[in-house]
């Protein structure tokens, strides 16, 4: 069930959903706790009149009713059993809306699976393929779209506000507090740790450097071997706060009013809720140079990576730059202007 702040973001949307017909959405993955994008996506589209298969399997539901398959990531694992039951249950549900003539929508989230395993590289491209429509969530990405999927409409829906999903920030010296953090410069890499983010190329030019400022880096790591190499990596440099946990929903915003610059040492990206979640809370970025990240970013709220040039310089180039004022950021879509854009987009689609 959605949570109290998630009701309030739904019920925002007013009466619109009494004038439009019910459409059932059936999304894989289904919205759990650990995504608050599926999460806030899906409660706001309730207020659209897309509701979720009510007492029957997805397959029935696309067999029966006004439905539409939204796949947003295939999600492998190291499981080869689960990996063979994901598979075959997502190609069953993809067969069955193509015998019942309902559209494959495609959140491309990421064009290329990051990490990702010949499999999921292999499932996720049968998907862009096999949709009818593609969402993406900059023009920076519609080409790339294009690309992998021809016939495909393609429509641009901006990233709804992850911020909605954790809160408004408390005060920055309440913030260091309760986050045990010194009263110093703050950089902070935020999110799951995994290959593709960087945090290795980023410890390793942390401590080449003697830029003074705590680095906090915090974020569950599922891969043991990584982690142990950023725990040593870490080891022995008191500047380094290392944390590869999972942080609590209600700390979240502690952790970025805590910090001066947002640092996405990426390599590789099509959008970031990291990124999403600093504009939200008013923090410089640090990110590469990728048209999908930046393209949409005024200029005084980050600093990009240039190409070729060392990490722990552009660290220090960034934290050189005025601190930038709430009014510089852009103005986030809301869900509920995410979700009619969806459900409009569905409707051309079904028609």
């Amino acid at each position: 069930m959605p949570c109290p702040r998630v009701r309030s973001i739904v019920q925002s949307v007013g009466n619109q959903a009494s004038v439009l017909s019910p459409l059932c959405w059936v999304s894989v993955p289904w919205p759990h706790a650990e995504n608050p994008y599926l999460g806030l996506l899906g409660a706001a589209l309730e207020s659209e009149s897309c509701h979720p298969p009510q007492n029957l399997s997805p397959r029935d539901a696309l067999r029966t009713r006004a439905s539409v398959l939204h796949v947003h990531w295939v999600w492998l694992n190291k499981d080869p059993i689960r990996n063979l039951l994901r598979r075959r249950e997502l190609a069953g549900l993809m067969e069955t809306s193509e015998s019942a003539r309902r559209p494959v929508v495609w959140t491309m989230h990421n064009a290329d699976p990051h990490d990702g395993s010949s499999a999921e590289r292999e499932m996720m491209q049968r998907v862009a393929r096999a949709a009818q429509g593609i969402v993406v969530h900059s023009p920076a990405s519609r080409d790339s779209a294009m690309e992998i999927n021809a016939k495909a409409q393609v429509r641009v829906i901006p990233h709804g506000p992850l911020r909605d999903a954790y809160g408004p920030a408390p005060e920055r010296s309440e913030a260091r507090t309760i986050c045990g953090l010194p009263e110093r410069t703050t950089i902070l890499c935020f999110g799951q740790i995994r290959p593709y983010r960087g945090v290795q190329e980023l410890l390793a030019a942390f401590k080449r450097s003697r830029i003074d400022a705590t680095l906090l880096i915090v974020g569950s790591c599922p891969n043991p071997e990584l982690k142990k190499v950023l725990q040593q990596l870490a080891h022995g440099d008191p500047r380094i706060d290392f944390i590869p946990e999972r942080v609590p929903d209600e700390l979240v915003p502690h952790f970025f009013s805590a910090a001066d610059l947002v640092v996405l040492p990426y390599r590789s990206a099509t959008t970031s809720g990291v990124a999403n979640l600093a504009m939200g809370y008013h923090r410089a970025l640090l990110l590469p140079d990728v048209p999908s990240l930046v393209m949409d970013l005024p200029s005084q709220t980050h600093t990009r990576i240039e190409a070729a040039e060392p990490l722990e310089a552009a660290i220090a180039r960034a934290l050189a730059r005025p601190a930038p004022d709430a009014k510089m950021f852009p103005r986030q879509v809301t869900w509920a202007e995410v979700a009619h854009s969806h459900r409009m987009f569905f409707d051309q689609l079904c028609g």
